[in-house]
């Protein structure tokens, strides 16, 4: 244990084993970056006693069961990545800490509804949640994201219902992913217009036999 550590990356090389209470990580790191490894077994619950972390990448492994809600605990945690992953879990409602920026859970098998606690992460800008298996409908809590710029939900086929109308207030937000989904409905014009209007690339995908768009579909 080093007390002068504070960034960890491990990432991309070919370590095996799991992660679990027998690693002694620093408690001062503010970075952890394990991803694109071949580590698996379950994520420990010690991961929530890192409270100084900022970000914690864990992506492109091959992890087993839940998601710990002990990662609640994280207050700091701005960027979390668990993606291409086997996590079979619910989303745990005390992973939406305050600080959190960047949520990649995409590709594991993770089930359940979107939690409508995810506006207590009032500064999320980025959210991958694609190629899960996802019930339910897109909570309207997800209106009050005002910073979110890219919400990906592609290839959940259980998640249905209509496109929340508060969607259309989130004017940074530039890419939409809900292909491979039963979302039906509007999308809004106005995340359509503003992104003409500012001549920025935006990249907008829906099922245009379920979805109106005035800008995706022909």
């Amino acid at each position: 244990e080093s007390p002068s550590l504070v960034w960890l990356n491990l990432s991309g090389n070919l370590f095996t084993g799991t992660i679990d209470d027998a690693w002694i990580w620093p408690p001062q790191l503010s970075l952890l970056d394990l991803a694109d490894n071949l580590l698996d077994g379950t994520l420990p619950t010690e991961l929530g006693l890192m409270t100084e972390l900022v970000e914690l990448s864990l992506g492109k492994n091959a992890f087993t069961g839940t998601l710990p809600s002990q990662l609640g605990r994280l207050s700091n945690l701005g960027l979390f990545s668990v993606d291409d992953n086997h996590l079979v879990s619910t989303i745990p409602t005390q992973i939406f800490g305050n600080a959190l920026v960047t949520l990649n859970l995409g590709t594991n098998h993770l089930v359940g509804n979107i939690p409508s606690e995810i506006d207590q992460s009032g500064l999320l800008c980025h959210l991958w949640l694609s190629n899960n298996r996802l019930t339910g409908t897109i909570p309207s809590e997800v209106g009050n994201l005002i910073g979110l710029r890219t919400l990906f939900l592609e290839n959940n086929t259980e998640l249905r219902g209509t496109i929340p109308t508060d969607l259309g207030k989130l004017l940074q937000l530039h890419a939409v992913n809900l292909l491979g989904t039963n979302v039906s409905g509007v999308f809004p014009d106005s995340l359509c217009d503003q992104a003409k209007a500012l001549g920025i690339p935006y990249d907008f995908v829906v099922d245009c036999s379920r979805v109106q768009c005035s800008c995706c579909c022909p």
